[in-house]
């Protein structure tokens, strides 16, 4: 089913940039890492400034002198093997740390955001650790974060089923996207900055012009759960997951529904390749398939994971697929062939999160309570990342993989620097 409203606005093109979607945990509570990256009427009133009322949150272990200084009675700095700062994403000094839900880094590498079962948003700097803005919009657990290409917006979906668009600069609500029955689960912005797309429990997808915020369509995934959405890298088709095995390709100008690839088990991860023709799922059967984005018709069928993939991924030039899946597995595999160039073993450990990096360049795996980082060309490891007490929940890279952040259930969320030698 589908509801028009207006005509849309040509979509402009950019090739260049490879969209990346993952899934990590449905609604039920299952084990799946949480997403991509997954969801009360709202005020006016502006999200508060946070270096107003909030502490820093800041616990800093640095590689360093001890010259840094953070004024803050809750921030420590000692020496270690490793440039790592720790914040807390809580509401206020008397406020224990939250459960971190999901996280974001923003393309110009400059923020981090960080939603969490308190119902705040938080900004960070990614350089400093430095609390910049707290935003108290939501009335329930935020499932999804995503920045607008250009940095200067942050949208949040949540279980209110609300989602937000924040300034990033001021944290002042810009747009409420309302009209979702159910957990907003998934949302995302389209390469070229003009659109945002929203993914729901509701079984619905609603595209939205991310400037006014009017609702551009609504499409039905047929009564089932949409786990992530994900845009094509010429902003012209959006792409969604759900809960029955399906992925639908949707077009952005008119929401025609384009294509179903149908799976034989649920799909976890998505990926357009670069030139915007091919499409990777990744499912829980441990399968990685290769799809023909405008026929719909299945190219390649790799089958090397023992487990669910959570993350797949092209390379910048389209001719290697990257996955990693539950089992500790990461496969680099020739993209139009299906044939295995290299294997990277997580050592049987019990996978909690993975990610890969913008570029294709590095991929992270968290197992327990380190993180693992490889070269995904040459499958070399480039280090070992311990600092968290408890399962490690999230990473995301930073847009030049010089940065990782992660979340734990120890309550914190940690930035790690990996580009210095004595992690190479």
């Amino acid at each position: 089913m589908l509801f028009h409203e207006d005509t849309l606005p040509e979509p402009s093109t950019s090739p260049e940039e490879t969209v990346l979607s993952t899934i990590a945990r449905e609604p039920s509570g299952s084990s799946a890492p949480r997403a991509d990256d997954i969801t009360m009427e709202s005020t006016e009133m502006p999200c508060p400034d946070a270096r107003r009322d909030v502490p820093t949150g800041i616990r800093r272990d640095e590689n360093t002198s001890g010259d840094d200084q953070v004024d803050h009675d809750r921030a420590t700095q000692s020496d270690t093997d490793a440039d790592v700062i720790k914040l807390e994403h809580r509401r206020d000094s008397d406020s224990d740390a939250a459960s971190v839900t999901t996280i974001a880094y923003s393309p110009n590498g400059q923020y981090i955001a960080t939603g969490a079962d308190d119902t705040l948003v938080i900004i960070w700097d990614a350089m400093t650790g430095t609390l910049l803005q707290t935003c108290s919009e939501h009335s329930d657990t935020v499932h999804s974060l995503a920045f607008s290409p250009d940095s200067r917006q942050l949208v949040s979906g949540a279980a209110d089923r609300l989602a937000i668009v924040y300034d990033v600069q001021t944290g002042h609500r810009l747009e409420t996207l309302a009209g979702h029955a159910d957990t907003v689960y998934s949302v995302a912005y389209s390469p070229n900055g003009h659109y945002i797309a929203t993914g729901s429990v509701d079984t619905t997808v609603k595209l939205w012009d991310a400037h006014s915020g009017q609702e551009r369509f609504l499409a039905s995934a047929d009564s089932a759960i949409v786990l992530t959405v994900a845009f094509s890298p010429d902003s012209r088709r959006l792409v969604s997951a759900s809960g029955d095995c399906c992925a639908r390709i949707w077009s952005v100008q008119d929401g025609t529904l384009l294509n179903v690839l149908k799976g034989d088990q649920g799909i976890n991860a998505l990926a357009y390749a670069p030139d915007n023709r091919r499409l990777v799922t990744g499912s829980d059967d441990g399968s990685a398939r290769i799809w023909d984005a405008d026929t719909g018709l299945e190219l390649v069928d790799v089958r090397e994971h023992s487990g669910p993939i959570w993350a797949v991924a092209f390379s910048p030039d389209g001719t290697r697929l990257l996955s990693a899946a539950s089992d500790g597995s990461v496969r680099i595999g020739d993209s139009y062939s299906g044939d295995k160039l290299h294997d990277i073993d997580a050592d049987d450990q019990l996978v909690t999160a993975v990610a890969i990096s913008p570029s294709s360049s590095r991929i992270c795996v968290s197992s327990s309570e380190s993180i693992r980082v490889w070269d995904a060309m040459t499958a070399n490891q480039l280090a070992e990342l311990t600092s968290h007490s408890e399962q490690i929940t999230h990473l995301r890279f930073s847009p030049d993989a010089t940065r990782i952040v992660s979340s734990s259930d120890d309550g914190l969320v940690h930035i790690w620097n990996i580009d210095i030698p004595n992690l190479h």
